[in-house]
């Protein structure tokens, strides 16, 4: 759609770690295409987000793309996390689409 654009949102349990806009990759790709040069810088960010997530499950990572209108920004959405990182997390889960998750979710120990 022509008045959103995507966003691919990274963060952990120490909060908000990367705000990838989507739309730039690919473009990215595209103009290289037509240069003659392989490129799917796309494909190649997701797989290092998902793979350091991988590595690192200590921390819980999750990874969304979310579709914004056209007035949102990188910065707009760092502040966002910064204000009410909470908030900003469900947010996203809510309304993003998720690619990766290692959600912690805190479970009752039992004495046996």
């Amino acid at each position: 759609m022509a008045d959103q654009k995507t966003f691919i949102v990274s963060w952990d349990m120490t909060g908000l770690e990367s705000v990838i806009d989507a739309g730039e990759l690919d473009s990215e790709d595209t103009f290289n295409r037509l240069k003659g040069v392989k490129s799917n810088r796309f494909g190649q960010t997701l797989h290092m987000l998902t793979l350091r997530a991988r590595m690192n499950p200590q921390r819980h990572y999750e990874i969304y793309s979310i579709n914004v209108t056209t007035d949102m920004t990188e910065d707009l959405i760092r502040e966002m996390f910064e204000d009410n990182p909470q908030g900003s997390a469900d947010f996203i889960r809510e309304r993003g689409f998720k690619i990766y998750s290692d959600r912690a979710y805190k479970k009752v120990q039992v004495i046996s």
